[in-house]
């Protein structure tokens, strides 16, 4: 099933990624340096709680229509998840600010620009989208496998430890918009036997992917 509060909390996790780039935005019109390491650490604070609660809220959905109240440590395995993966999202995207950062300076030498263009080209704002879309999916994905995998073995200890391995009996959907991409538009209602090799969790296939899968025999 698609994940009912996705637009809820892509909107929250979109404004507190944004506030984190306005913060160092300002920083770099003002003509200060930036700390990449201060942005790493600001943007896995502002990112934990909130892929938790998408984490949580997913799960939930899944168990709560699949007539399973709840399980036991669900939140510690949210948290888990968020921890590990803000610290993912946020160590990429300071070492990418890096590289541009590296890029805009060599190129300074011939074509210096205004610090409002290098805030620009460091810290768009299309990028809080992007991160909000993308993460929004993938911890909604991670959030339903959990519970998916529970459902058949039991257990979420036994369901961590075997992974999504089990869940074969998955099926990929898009949003069957006009944004559907021709990555995900080719998978769209098969099995996972087809796209598990390439995308083990399922969505997201790329950045911006808003796709889901639905479970054999679950709601």
């Amino acid at each position: 099933m698609d994940f009912a509060a996705r637009t809820q909390h892509e909107q929250q996790i979109e404004a507190a990624v944004a506030a984190v780039l306005v913060l160092y935005r300002r920083q770099i019109e003002a003509g200060r340096e930036i700390s990449l390491s201060e942005l790493e650490r600001d943007l896995a604070v502002a990112l934990r709680l909130l892929l938790s609660n998408t984490f949580m809220a997913a799960a939930l959905q899944l168990a709560g229509a699949s007539g399973v109240p709840g399980f036991d440590d669900l939140e510690n395995h949210a948290e888990r998840y968020a921890v590990e993966q803000a610290g993912v999202i946020a160590h990429d995207f300071a070492g990418r600010v890096r590289d541009e950062l590296f890029e805009e300076r060599q190129r300074a030498i011939e074509d210096r620009r205004s610090v409002v263009q290098l805030a620009d080209i460091l810290l768009p704002n299309w990028r809080a989208e992007a991160i909000a879309i993308t993460e929004t999916t993938r911890a909604a994905s991670h959030g339903m496998n959990l519970v998916a995998a529970a459902l058949v073995t039991g257990s979420l200890m036994v369901a961590a430890a075997v992974g999504t391995g089990i869940l074969t009996n998955r099926f990929w959907h898009t949003a069957n918009d006009d944004r559907v991409c021709s990555i995900c538009s080719p998978l769209d209602g098969y099995e996972a036997a087809i796209w598990a090799g390439r995308f083990p969790s399922g969505p997201p296939a790329h950045p911006n992917c808003r796709c889901y899968v639905t479970y054999g025999g679950l709601p």
